[in-house]
């Protein structure tokens, strides 16, 4: 399968190869010698998966340099063209927000480069030496935060508050209404 799922950890599910070694987006030209390389980044756009022949697929998405080594650089974003069973996988497996490493890629010129404003280069991937190393993109809870005098009788609530004045419970004699006191001031 040549879209594999990373694993969170050290454990023995799938990793992206020590051999491979990052090439920031910024340094990428048609020029740049991509064998044992992979170039990083979230998934900020997934389009469609289009069938150019009976039983050829082609799919484009653009990642996006999760941080940049150079916050100077202009050109943090990329297309990348995926091609055949890898496109397939790819539009099944991954999700916009996951983070994506690509191996295995040639480079092209962009024919966009002018309309889209992204790198002038496209990351080609296809055949069976192209792959992507997914992360998947951590979902947080989402929270509504709702004012105290806004909440409606009946509902459900998780209550978060801060303390700002706090005193221990005391002992006295006498009847059990008078475990605290009024506050002082």
């Amino acid at each position: 399968m040549p879209v594999r799922v990373l694993s969170e950890g050290a454990g023995p599910g799938a990793q992206v190869p020590a051999h491979l070694t990052r090439i920031p987006i910024s340094l990428i030209t048609t020029s740049t010698d991509c064998s044992n390389k992979t170039v990083k980044g979230k998934v900020v756009q997934k389009c469609p998966l289009v069938s150019l022949a009976s039983d050829n697929v082609i799919l484009k998405t653009v990642i996006q340099e999760d941080s940049p080594p150079n916050s100077s650089s202009l050109n943090p974003s990329i297309n990348v063209i995926l091609f055949g069973e890898l496109a397939k996988d790819f539009n099944q497996t991954v999700n916009q927000g996951d983070v994506v490493a690509a191996s295995g890629f040639t480079v092209g010129k962009s024919p966009t480069v002018h309309k889209d404003k992204l790198h002038p280069c496209n990351l080609l991937l296809s055949g069976d030496n192209a792959y992507i190393y997914v992360s998947r993109a951590t979902k947080a809870p989402k929270y509504t935060y709702v004012r105290l005098g806004d909440l409606k009788p009946g509902t459900v609530v998780n209550v978060y508050g801060v303390v700002v004045f706090f005193k221990q419970p005391f002992k006295s004699r006498g009847t059990g209404q008078s475990g605290t006191r009024p506050r002082d001031g």
